[in-house]
């Protein structure tokens, strides 16, 4: 975004319309973060826009110019990262949905999260999908979604 608006001093404003009002970006925190820390991810909420951003537009735009074929094999990446999300997220919905429904061996006390840290440490980042807790319990279950 700032490098589409140079002369943006604050995107504050535009975030919180994106995220509360227009629920079109999901704003995720890793767990045990508090709600104020910077170490927020920004991601589009709507599979349908995510998949149009990152995918087939781009794809549109590149088989206005190269051959179809070239541009399927360059896709082809950005379509499994995009799969790879939306199959983490469903997995955290469907732990809290068997939760709620009581079909599980594994009652949940809050949502299902996951775990990041520091972009900056490449070295030593970590980061995994699915993270639910039992406070009554005090079991927890780390998970790893693959595709």
């Amino acid at each position: 975004m700032r490098d589409a608006l140079p002369d943006l001093t604050s995107m504050g404003p535009y975030l919180t319309t994106l995220v509360q009002d227009l629920r079109l970006v999901e704003r995720q925190l890793p767990l045990f973060a508090h709600e104020r820390q910077r170490r927020a991810r920004y991601v589009v909420g709507d599979p349908f826009l995510s998949a149009w951003l990152s995918v087939m537009q781009p794809a549109c735009q590149a088989a206005r110019i190269e051959p179809s074929s070239r541009v399927a094999e360059r896709m082809l990446p950005r379509l499994a990262t995009l799969e790879g999300h939306a199959f983490e997220r469903r997995v955290r919905e469907a732990s809290e949905e068997a939760s709620r429904a009581g079909d599980t061996d594994f009652p949940l006390t809050d949502r299902a999260s996951g775990y990041w840290n520091s972009a900056q440490k490449t070295s030593g980042s970590v980061e995994i999908d699915v993270v639910a807790w039992n406070d009554e319990e005090r079991r927890v279950r780390f998970g790893s979604c693959k595709r």
